[in-house]
């Protein structure tokens, strides 16, 4: 069994998409409007997202898609754990670009580095990487 994490946005897809992408390298590997489905919407919403692959490593990591209603990025929070603490620190500070840093990385007692931050979609992400501390 694997896990994919579906985020579901109200109308900013798109956005979603080229910024994690550009914050996380990822590639959008599959990506289909509701121009292009059966599915009736109003014309406004035409564009939007009716699902998408984001892929890292040529294997599917984040799905995303727009509904009519939701609160975006709403009772989850990813968990993204790294090799590299220079990696980490890259990402988390491109992450958190227009969000909220709601901890800190800091080293923990379960000897790894650790932060948390809500991004500007308001989605809430945990950063781990695990490293021996003296």
């Amino acid at each position: 069994m694997i896990l994919h994490p579906f985020l579901l946005f109200a109308g900013n897809a798109h956005q979603v998409i080229e910024f994690y992408c550009q914050a996380l390298g990822l590639t959008c590997t599959f990506k289909n409007t509701y121009e292009n489905s059966p599915i009736k919407v109003p014309s406004s919403q035409k564009q939007w997202i009716l699902h998408s692959e984001l892929s890292f490593n040529n294997q599917p990591f984040l799905m995303i898609a727009d509904v009519d209603s939701t609160e975006s990025g709403n009772k989850i929070s990813l968990s993204l754990n790294f090799r590299n603490l220079d990696e980490m620190k890259q990402k988390f500070q491109y992450l958190s670009f227009k969000g909220k840093i709601t901890k800190p990385i800091e080293r923990q007692f379960w000897k790894a580095h650790y932060g948390e931050l809500k991004d500007q979609f308001g989605v809430y992400w945990m950063f781990n990487c695990q490293n021996k501390i003296s």
